[in-house]
């Protein structure tokens, strides 16, 4: 009688707390013992006050048994920690909008068991981790906006202790993981999304005798990746292999972690295939990279005696080479991820999209097609990319000793970070030199605030030397290249007295000498962004926000009249505007300048070019972002790729039919501010 009295009190504490506090934060500490063991649990409810909670605990001696029901809106974490003195298990859920939980505990002197039943919808986080001395396992999932249903559950006996989950996601981005530990032996297995799309995954993960994980991946992806990987360390040994689908893909996984480590991969996928694997001991390292549209069969990486890879993939697989190691989502959001307050974006040569971001370490990352690559350094500021006439891209950033630093990027993600010397305080701002397709010129600048050019050659990294262009600068400069047949090189700048300048500077001399400035006025709050009409090849339109916070636009005549001063003309655009503004052409010739507006989303002005004159209007992109715009024509879609910062941390990309901005989806493509 008096264990049921403390029953019925447990319960009336719980549910009095979530009907009379706006938010509740509950503990409940409860133990159970016999002559030969004890039984902990510990739970922990942060619940908001639309949250209904029941729960049923028995005890009895050296036995705890509980069920517990959870629904509700708003945030919501519940856990729970359980101990029989020797065994632990833990399970965590958080969620941020509408959520049912149902879970069960089990707990004796011999053996402990958590299963967690979660269907969710907003961001969510399930984790269900348990331990026996240096044996572990553990089971993860998570998605920051879409729908997650996932069962979870965890037993520990003896000596042995194994995870499981069932998960199906559906949404933009999210992941499923399962992981265990054995010393320092270690198996995982993961599938997920890099974007939009729905991912299921059935995973095991066990520590007795040796670690192992195991599971199966179905996916379909919409305008990005889906990925499973699987991954085995044993002491100073690493099998590891990754496979991503912007379709359909089906993976069966296998890790496996004893004396050797070695992971499997039973495929079939479809359209924008990267299958890659690697396999590395104290010595000798091994992978291998493929592309393919379609393709099926197995791929396999063991350090058994020496590091070993083999596949039997079938298809119309082609041979790449990659630099730096594909990584997964659930890799992704647990380091410091790619964001910026300014992407750069650039189509190879392969006409794959490439958009170059700082992590919150620091390092460069890429977004290659969907999958993340890491390509280390460290860097302060934004990121500028160009690619030459040979198909190589460079990335110009201001490295941690305030010098100019460049990585060259060739299709097989090779290449070095170079001291280009110079002291900048600035992003700087590269373009292909207009007479010489391997040539580049770069403006940043200076610690005396004045503007500083160098060029190089693209395939040496070498070549010319810095030079002050002089003047007075604020912000990042901004590069344009003529498109005239000359070789000059226009660099537009904020100026001491907040109005627009620029300079014309000859590059097809080393160094690179200035030829004049010229001011044009203006009340400027903002960079500055610019391009060439592709129409009259003679007007340079140039963007900035002025002191009203509108969008205002200069059009400049760059045929010099007989004065040899360039002509130009400022009109308002209208609108709010709350970021530095972007100006993109579309393939047919109309223009677009993009911005973060006072309701903190992406907005279009677009300008259509009809009878010798450009018409303006305000197109709502919708979102929330926290990053200046980086737009890119992407001729191979006949869209405009707008790369942001989204308000979640995460890298997005708005893709925007450039004939009716009407037309456009968002795309979530990771990452997480630190």
């Amino acid at each position: 009688m008096q264990k049921s009295l403390c029953n019925a009190i447990l319960m009336l504490i719980v549910i009095f707390n979530a009907l009379f506090i706006p938010v509740s934060s509950i503990t409940i500490s409860m133990c159970s013992n016999n002559a030969k063991a004890e039984a902990y649990l510990i739970q922990r409810y942060d619940i908001d006050k639309s949250t209904d909670l029941k729960v049923q605990t028995v005890l009895k001696e050296g036995t705890i048994t509980q069920t517990q029901w959870a629904s509700g809106l708003g945030n919501n974490r519940i856990s729970q920690s359980l101990s029989n003195g020797y065994q632990n298990a833990y399970s965590e859920v958080s969620s941020e909008s509408r959520f049912g939980l149902n879970s069960n505990t089990w707990a004796t002197e011999a053996t402990l068991s958590l299963s967690t039943n979660l269907r969710a919808a907003g961001e969510t986080k399930s984790q269900l981790y348990g331990s026996i001395g240096s044996s572990s396992a553990l089971q993860e999932a998570w998605t920051p906006g879409g729908i997650l249903n996932s069962n979870q559950a965890i037993f520990l006996q003896g000596d042995r202790v194994r995870a499981d989950q069932s998960t199906g996601i559906i949404g933009t981005l999210g992941y499923s993981l399962g992981r265990c530990r054995l010393g320092d032996k270690e198996a995982e297995i993961t599938g997920g999304l890099n974007g939009q799309g729905t991912v299921f995954s059935q995973m095991t993960a066990s520590a007795s005798d040796e670690a192992s994980a195991s599971g199966a991946v179905r996916s379909i992806s919409q305008e990005s990746k889906s990925y499973s990987t699987s991954r085995a360390t044993s002491a100073q040994e690493e099998s590891y292999s990754y496979l991503s689908s912007s379709d359909e893909l089906q993976s069966t996984l296998m890790a496996n972690a004893c004396e050797h480590a070695g992971v499997q991969q039973d495929i079939t996928a479809l359209n924008g295939i990267m299958a890659y694997a690697s396999a590395r001991d104290a010595t000798d390292l091994l992978a291998i990279a493929k592309e393919a549209s379609f393709a099926s069969g197995s791929i396999v990486a063991s350090t058994d005696g020496l590091p070993f890879i083999g596949e039997d993939l079938t298809g119309d697989t082609e041979n790449i080479l990659l630099e730096s190691t594909p990584l997964s989502g659930a890799d992704l959001f647990a380091l410091p991820l790619p964001s910026s307050t300014r992407p750069s974006s650039i189509i190879d040569n392969d006409n794959i999209e490439h958009i170059f971001v700082r992590g919150g370490d620091g390092s460069l990352w890429d977004n290659k097609g969907g999958d993340w690559y890491s390509l280390g350094g460290y860097f302060n500021l934004n990121p500028s990319a160009v690619k030459d006439g040979n198909g190589n891209i460079h990335i110009f950033v201001q490295g941690g000793d305030l010098g100019l630093w460049g990585r060259q990027l060739t299709s097989s993600m090779g290449g070095d970070w170079t001291g280009l010397g110079g002291l900048i305080t600035s992003s700087p701002s590269a373009v292909i030199e207009p007479s010489d397709p391997t040539g580049i010129a770069i403006a940043a600048r200076g610690t005396d605030n004045s503007l500083w050019m160098r060029n190089l050659h693209a395939d040496t990294m070498a070549a010319g030397d810095w030079s002050s262009m002089g003047g007075y600068i604020k912000g990042d400069p901004f590069l344009i290249a003529s498109n005239d047949g000359s070789s000059y090189v226009y660099t537009l700048a904020r100026g001491g007295d907040d109005g627009l300048w620029v300079n014309k500077a000859q590059s097809g001399s080393t160094p690179i000498s200035s030829v004049a400035w010229y001011g044009f006025g203006g009340s400027l709050t903002s960079d500055l962004s610019g391009a060439i009409e592709p129409v009259t090849n003679g007007f340079l339109k140039v963007a900035g926000r002025s002191s009203d916070n509108a969008l205002w636009m200069c059009d400049i005549d760059l045929v010099a009249s007989p004065s040899g001063k360039l002509e130009s003309a400022w009109s308002s655009l209208g609108g709010i505007i709350t970021s530095n503004p972007y100006v993109v052409f579309d393939t047919n010739g109309n223009i677009h300048t993009f911005a973060r507006g006072g309701d903190n989303g992406l907005w279009d002005n677009e300008g259509i070019w009809a009878n010798g004159v450009y018409t303006h209007d305000w197109h709502s992109l919708g979102g929330v972002i926290t990053s200046d715009p980086k737009p890119l024509m992407n001729p191979n879609t006949a869209k405009i790729d707008i790369a942001v910062q989204g308000a979640d941390g995460a890298l997005w990309v708005n893709r925007m039919g450039s004939n009716n901005p009407a037309d456009f989806d968002w795309y979530g493509l990771g990452g997480v501010i630190t």
